[in-house]
């Protein structure tokens, strides 16, 4: 929790304005778009996290928590801009392949309902024979790597090894089983992996 409020602390201050004497002057015109992108972020952790109807959810910094939320942040705010957390992007790339897999409700419905168990996505894995809690544990490890700043090639390189691994036993065989899907999974998947020169090939099957 501590290391929340530095980080929102952290973020409040860079989008703010201040005089020399420390006075808050206003929100930058330019950061506006950025604020309410936050602002959309924490409110999608309170409304899955902490609910009136079956209670708080104990939910922790998860890989899969922060990718949606930031995702579904980003579909709310249209924000694209340039100062977004590089300690979510993958997460936040990785799952919005997911949400194309399983359309809307899916994820949504794990996301809001079901947070920490994902019943939507677990049934994705199991139906191509994957280990949902291996993923869970491997997505986990990359992004409290990225979030402690350690090795950055080793950050990338377990990063990668997830990545091809869905990309050849979820991506892949998913596109086999929903040919109408193949133009934009290709799409989406080469558009938000591009810089890491991984690309999924419409004629590519396994």
């Amino acid at each position: 929790m501590v290391d929340k409020i530095i980080e929102l602390i952290t973020k409040f201050l860079k989008v703010n304005d201040f005089d020399e004497k420390g006075n808050f002057n206003g929100i930058k015109y330019e950061n506006i778009e950025f604020l309410t992108h936050i602002i959309f972020h924490e409110m999608f952790h309170r409304i899955s996290a902490f609910r009136d109807d079956i209670g708080d959810v104990n939910a922790r910094d998860t890989a899969l928590s922060e990718g949606f939320t930031d995702f579904f942040a980003e579909m709310l705010s249209g924000y694209n801009g340039p100062k977004k957390s590089k300690n979510y992007q993958f997460s936040k790339d990785v799952c919005h392949m997911f949400y194309i897999l399983l359309r809307s409700d899916k994820p949504l419905d794990d996301y809001i309902n079901n947070l920490m168990k994902y019943p939507n996505l677990k049934e994705l894995f199991n139906q191509y024979g994957l280990d949902f809690n291996q993923f869970v544990l491997l997505f986990d490890k990359a992004s409290n790597m990225r979030y402690k700043k350690e090795n950055m090639d080793e950050i990338v390189a377990l990063e990668n090894e997830i990545l091809l691994t869905l990309r050849d036993r979820l991506f892949i065989p998913f596109m086999n089983n929903h040919p109408e899907m193949t133009v934009e999974i290709n799409n989406s998947f080469n558009a938000l992996f591009q810089e890491r020169e991984l690309t999924l090939s419409e004629e590519k099957t396994i």
